[in-house]
């Protein structure tokens, strides 16, 4: 079938009636993903789902793909998380394109900070109760942060492949639960 993925394969998926953007519900409120080519947002032209995956295709004027899955979340002992998700994408042809990741209007937090380190871009936000990290790979100066958010520059980042993972959980003092839980690299994710 020609509109079956073609850069992510699902077992048996079922295309969806129609595509809109990307967004993603945390507790703190809802993080939109959009794709920008030359700064006018593309809009996708398909999604197919499989249990609780999904791949969204764009196809003008790229081949881009996200796909949606729950990460592994292999934590240190006494460490736990709420909840987490991750949109791992893939670009099939080279052309100046900008991923923004970012927090939806009404959205609830009240702090942002960011917390990298170890290959790690991560920032997080919290409302005093419950926070939120949303964590992707170093990919040095391809990632731009906002304060609500971060931009990828995906003609800058090698393999034009790459992912989002997002966390959740109570915000304790000192607690980096949702940090370790969002820092996997893009291989070790897909073969999990």
């Amino acid at each position: 079938m020609a509109d079956l993925p073609k850069l992510f394969n699902l077992s048996d998926p079922i295309r969806s009636a129609d595509a809109s953007p990307l967004s993603f519900s945390t507790p703190l409120g809802r993080l939109d993903l959009d794709l920008e080519v030359g700064g006018v947002s593309v809009i996708p032209a398909v999604t197919f789902t499989a249990g609780d995956q999904s791949v969204t295709v764009w196809s003008v004027p790229l081949s881009f793909e996200v796909l949606l899955t729950r990460p592994p979340t292999s934590l240190p002992p006494g460490m736990s998380v709420a909840g987490a998700m991750a949109a791992v994408w893939r670009v099939g042809v080279s052309r100046p394109a900008v991923i923004k990741l970012q927090w939806a209007s009404g959205a609830t937090w009240s702090e942002v900070a960011p917390e990298t380190g170890e290959n790690l871009d991560a920032q997080t936000w919290t409302d005093g109760r419950t926070k939120v990290t949303v964590g992707l790979p170093d990919y040095e100066n391809a990632t731009t942060y906002r304060h609500a958010g971060f931009d990828v520059a995906v003609n800058l980042v090698a393999g034009g492949q790459g992912h989002f993972i997002w966390a959740w959980g109570p915000d304790s003092p000192d607690d980096i639960s949702t940090w370790f839980a969002v820092d996997w690299p893009t291989a070790r994710l897909l073969a999990a």
